[in-house]
């Protein structure tokens, strides 16, 4: 039996990996953190088999830490490898939203053994799970380029994948976790009243306390994302000046505008994004006055701020 559903848990979340991967980055993060989560039942089972086997709901101090270390271990990873998902390294979401991902399925996993929820047989939730990898992580990148920079929406991101997923999860690999089976679900009590007014308390106290730590690490990385986002965009301009020197036998353009014409090189002038320093701007200015946008001149191009960015490099370096 453990040698089966560690099987699964392996194959599936390599499968929901790739596949979702295929798509759209975020999704190899949501095929990690599924097969994290996924390890996290097997360890409540073994934690607390006896009290499974007497037909008692698991202790909620091995329910949250479960969940938040299955958090963690997906989280550090991609916090600390580079392009793991799609982002820079500078600008990966580090673990807190993990963190909070792991404790949103550490509620639900508890809800499922006080509750004794019913699922659908396997086979159909295993399905079920990587297609709304795949489809899920298609979605939130295509709500996410609709509505705002990708790198501004890599702070958020995490938390946006990861709790839908880890709830996918935590409801596919429940029949092939022993902690499931129908002996053990038909001798667990319904929890009283009070225990579980009880619960949700702590569960809402240490959500907010984790909110209250993650808030100002969102701002900062939405900061860096807008960074990361200005960076980017200077080197499509400078990706679009190249092709056009090419294309014109080594004369440059006398400004960005002809890059621009029938949308052959740049379908618009990106904006700048420096930081807090300027506006997001798309403006073009012939010589550095510190006004935000970009300085172009006889084919260079860079940000026209003088400011430092995160890392402490002026932005007319880049």
């Amino acid at each position: 039996m453990i040698r089966r559903h560690l099987s699964f848990i392996l194959i599936s979340a390599l499968a929901s990996a790739a596949s979702s991967g295929l798509l759209l980055a975020p999704g190899l993060r949501a095929g990690w953190l599924g097969a994290c989560l996924a390890l996290g039942i097997v360890f409540l089972n073994y934690k607390n088999g006896p009290e499974l086997d007497a037909g008692r709901a698991p202790s909620l101090l091995w329910v949250l830490p479960a969940g938040l270390l299955a958090g963690l271990a997906a989280g550090l990873p991609l916090s600390f490898i580079g392009g793991l998902d799609g982002f820079d390294m500078f600008i990966t979401p580090k673990g807190w939203p993990m963190l909070l991902a792991g404790l949103g399925y550490g509620v639900l996993l508890g809800g499922a053994y006080a509750l004794r929820w019913r699922f659908s047989p396997g086979w159909k939730r295993s399905v079920a799970v990587v297609v709304l990898l795949v489809f899920g992580g298609w979605l939130a990148g295509t709500l996410r380029g609709m509505t705002f920079e990708a790198a501004e929406a890599a702070a958020g991101v995490s938390l946006i994948t990861g709790v839908p997923f880890a709830l996918f999860w935590a409801s596919a690999v429940t029949d092939y976790d022993p902690a499931y089976t129908l002996e053990r679900w038909a001798g667990t009590a319904e929890p009283g009243r009070r225990t579980g007014w009880a619960t949700y308390l702590v569960v809402g106290v240490v959500t907010m306390v984790f909110l209250g730590m993650g808030l100002p690490s969102m701002h900062g990385l939405m900061e860096s994302g807008k960074e990361a986002g200005t960076k980017g965009n200077l080197g499509s301009i400078r990706s679009a000046l190249q092709i056009y020197y090419g294309d014109n036998e080594g004369i440059s353009p006398e400004s960005l505008g002809p890059l621009t014409i029938g949308s052959r090189y740049l379908p618009a002038i990106p904006q700048a994004k420096p930081g807090a320093h300027h506006p997001p701007s798309s403006a073009v200015k012939p010589a550095l006055d510190d006004s935000g946008g970009w300085v172009y001149s006889d084919g260079s191009v860079f940000v026209n701020c003088t400011h430092t960015d995160a890392r402490g490099s002026v932005w007319t370096s880049y």
